[in-house]
């Protein structure tokens, strides 16, 4: 039900699910009924549910040390507080997100994290510090030899430099987005590229005038 976007019926089912986890005292599937409850919440512009589910998982897996988890229930309750018009704590709860992912042994935590972090500094029309924390997360997907994912940071990186009104420093963000999706053949995010480039060499253009 939750699939198919009919989220009020998936509110009830979840609620049935959560009685029974919870008196078999199953932890980990309480939490997670707790997630999908808030995710069917906040999809129904019902944040304040959505968020009250959010903090009940939080809570679980912060008792009881699950760290992977205790990262996604901070993603997913730093975007509610965000779209609930919060948007200074849900980045100050991404921010902890980016701390817990930081000290764990898998950097797929920590690159989750900073991808949620930069999307929500963006939404906030913050994009000096969403420059920021993408050249940290451009650093780590580089390393994990994830190309296309490369340069999807690389376009972010460009499109929040742009916010700045930093044409120069679009140039190479773009110019490398670019060849990646020539090596990947992509042609329609090649020629998206390409009118970026376009339009990042008019403004340079016109800056010198």
């Amino acid at each position: 039900h939750y699939a198919l976007g009919n989220f009020e019926q998936s509110i009830q089912l979840r609620q049935q699910q959560l009685q029974l986890v919870q008196q078999l005292g199953d932890w980990r599937k309480e939490a997670d009924a707790f997630l999908q409850l808030g995710a069917a919440h906040s999809a129904l512009s019902q944040y304040q549910q959505g968020i009250d589910y959010y903090e009940d998982a939080l809570e679980i897996f912060q008792k009881t040390g699950e760290r992977p988890a205790e990262v996604q229930a901070l993603n997913y309750l730093g975007y509610a507080y965000h779209n609930s018009g919060d948007s200074e704590l849900g980045i100050n709860l991404l921010q902890r997100a980016v701390a817990i992912a930081s000290r764990l042994e898998d950097p797929q935590y920590r690159t989750y994290a900073l991808t949620n972090l930069g999307r929500l500094y963006a939404a906030s029309g913050q994009p000096a510090p969403a420059v920021t924390t993408y050249q940290t997360l451009l650093t780590l997907v580089q390393d994990s030899g994830n190309r296309l994912g490369e340069a999807e940071v690389q376009v972010a990186l460009a499109r929040n430099q742009a916010q700045l009104d930093q044409p120069a420093e679009e140039l190479s963000p773009y110019q490398q987005a670019l060849a990646i999706y020539r090596e990947f053949d992509q042609p329609a995010a090649e020629a998206e590229m390409l009118y970026a480039l376009g339009s990042t060499h008019a403004r340079l253009q016109q800056q010198a005038e």
